[in-house]
């Protein structure tokens, strides 16, 4: 049979048609937009448009792999 694999992490975003967020002035969407600009120019990023707060599903087997590699020291960026 041709089984398709499920995918580690699902990802939504507010920058593709039907997405956005309700109540942010220009300032704090500007702010929003040019985080996920610089996140992706510095990041090997795979396609995702929503680095900063999209809303994320994540597999538990990946999440379990992943996690004991994470290191932060002091202040950590969601990206991470």
């Amino acid at each position: 049979t041709n089984k398709k694999k499920k995918p580690d992490i699902v990802s939504g975003t507010r920058y593709r048609p039907g997405g956005g967020v309700a109540g942010w002035d220009a300032f704090r969407k500007l702010t929003s937009c040019g985080a996920n600009f610089l996140a992706t120019f510095l990041l090997s990023t795979g396609g995702a448009s929503d680095l900063t707060g999209s809303f994320r599903l994540y597999e538990r087997a990946a999440l379990e792999e992943i996690l004991p590699r994470v290191q932060s020291r002091g202040y950590a960026f969601q990206m991470e």
